[in-house]
């Protein structure tokens, strides 16, 4: 189990409560509720070898508490997500740890 990053726990563990919504548009900030969204967004899970799977496979998990979201217009201004031609989210664990990116693609100009 060396490949674990920090944060990582047992999956049987619950999550420990609270996601943090961080929106860069308008420096907002949500929170949500863990119990209340699937465990497939609250948690990412790894088996004994470092690769991702479900939390009842997995040989340890690390909780999602933070999630920021950049949306931003063709330009790269920042912008209300229903206005955004692309926008990106950035997920983390415990302690501000990194766990992924993800971005749409640019969508076409109008």
């Amino acid at each position: 189990m060396s490949n674990k990053i920090h944060g990582a726990q047992d999956p049987s563990r619950p999550h420990p409560g609270t996601i943090t919504a961080r929106f860069a548009w308008n420096n907002s900030v949500e929170y949500w509720e863990a119990s209340k969204l699937p465990e497939s967004f609250t948690f990412r899970c790894y088996d004994k070898d470092g690769n991702p799977t479900s939390r009842h496979q997995a040989a340890w998990c690390v909780p999602v508490v933070e999630v920021v979201t950049v949306s931003m217009d063709d330009n790269g201004n920042p912008v209300a997500p229903k206005e955004a031609a692309s926008i990106s989210n950035s997920v983390y664990g415990p302690d501000h740890t990194f766990l992924e990116h993800t971005s749409s693609a640019p969508k076409q100009p109008r």
